[in-house]
C-alpha cells in the first residue's frame, strides 16, 4: 500500500452517523460546511470530496467523547492517509466537538 504525502485540510460540519469499524476505529459521516487549506500543508482533499453528501472521516474511538456522536458539531483537520482513507487528525491539533444544541 502507498501513503498519502503529507497533506491537511481544515473541515467544519455535523456528525450524521458513526460507525464502530474495529477495536478503537469509528467512521463519522460528517455533512462539511466548509473545508480549505491548513498554512504550509497542501488540501488533496477540497474539490476530491463529494460536495452534495457526507465525507467518511475514520478516527479513533478513544480519541472522541464517548457516546452517540450523531449531531455532534465538528471543526479539526483530515488527512488523506491513503486509497479511500480519509482520516481524522486527533492528536496535537485535536478536533473541537459540540454536542447538538450546545
Amino acid at each position: 500500500m502507498v501513503a498519502a504525502r503529507k497533506n491537511r485540510t481544515a473541515v467544519t460540519g455535523v456528525i450524521q452517523a458513526a460507525r464502530e469499524q474495529g477495536p478503537d476505529i469509528v467512521e463519522l459521516d460528517v455533512l462539511v460546511h466548509s473545508s480549505g487549506a491548513v498554512e504550509g500543508q497542501p488540501d488533496l482533499l477540497t474539490g476530491n470530496q463529494p460536495a452534495d453528501r457526507p465525507w467518511t472521516l475514520r478516527a479513533r474511538r478513544s480519541e472522541l467523547p464517548d457516546g452517540d456522536l450523531t449531531g455532534w458539531h465538528i471543526s479539526g483537520e483530515a488527512t488523506l492517509a491513503g486509497p479511500d482513507v480519509v482520516r481524522l487528525v486527533t492528536a496535537g491539533s485535536a478536533p473541537l466537538l459540540t454536542p447538538p444544541g450546545s
